[in-house]
């Protein structure tokens, strides 16, 4: 795929419909409008997008933990699969990190699948990891 990728957070209500579209195309689930405003203003939630022009290739969204204001919950990562193997995914990764940092915030959590040997290699090869039971 071609053209210029960019990361910026998730910025005001038009693009929303954009992140319901994209959740929705992946057919992972459907995440609708009502509650992704609702993530962002009641939960305290944080969306990115990465976008090739002004499409959206993949989002990564997390909310501010109650108990560490030093930390978030990553919740919702999503390359697609055609957009994997590319850099995509790490360099998502790694501007969340970095808009977080800017803020003061210097831990990520995500859950990853025992299971899902491919994501632990990457996190640890990236990243300092640490498992939680």
């Amino acid at each position: 795929a071609e053209g210029e990728i960019t990361f910026s957070p998730l910025d005001n209500s038009e693009k929303l419909d954009q992140v319901a579209e994209f959740i929705w195309d992946q057919n992972l689930e459907n995440w609708p409008k009502d509650e992704i405003e609702n993530f962002l203003t009641a939960d305290g939630g944080f969306i990115w997008l990465a976008k090739r022009g002004n499409k959206v290739i993949a989002i990564g969204a997390a909310y501010t933990q109650l108990k560490d204001k030093d930390a978030i919950n990553l919740v919702k990562f999503i390359v697609p699969p055609n957009e994997q193997k590319q850099g995509l995914g790490t360099a998502l990764l790694e501007y969340i990190i970095s808009h977080q940092q800017s803020r003061g915030r210097d831990t990520l959590y995500m859950e990853v699948d025992e299971y899902d040997l491919a994501a632990q290699l990457f996190l640890k090869k990236k990243f300092k990891a640490q498992s939680h039971k």
